[in-house]
């Protein structure tokens, strides 16, 4: 930064969304959309997840107690990968009954 630019403090009305995807070849990302204002349009950053988890390691490490923070972040992700299997397997149980039901074919083929 150059020695004459000024300092602004801006209230800008933001709203921040956040998915998580997995793309064809198994990474998975961390999606953020940011909308200013009144806009639908929104602003895009993609994360990979895996680099996101590595600087959350390096940062415990940095501290004595740093390893509460770890299984407490591994404890969730876990209570919630449970939660996202059993709620696939019903999707999945589902999609595959309605096929039976209406006799339809390999429902894979399907899109």
């Amino acid at each position: 930064m150059s020695d004459y630019g000024v300092s602004l403090d801006l209230e800008v009305p933001v709203y921040l969304e956040h998915d998580l995807e997995v793309d064809d070849d198994g990474t998975l990302y961390l999606n953020s959309f940011l909308y200013i204002g009144d806009n639908d349009d929104s602003t895009e950053v993609r994360i990979e997840f895996q680099p996101l988890v590595e600087t959350v390691v390096d940062v415990a490490r940095d501290f004595n107690d740093g390893y509460k923070q770890l299984y407490g972040i591994a404890h969730e992700f876990d209570r919630h990968a449970a939660r996202m299997r059993e709620l696939a397997e019903k999707m999945e149980d589902s999609v595959v009954n309605i096929g039976d039901l209406f006799e339809v074919g390999d429902l894979d083929d399907v899109e």
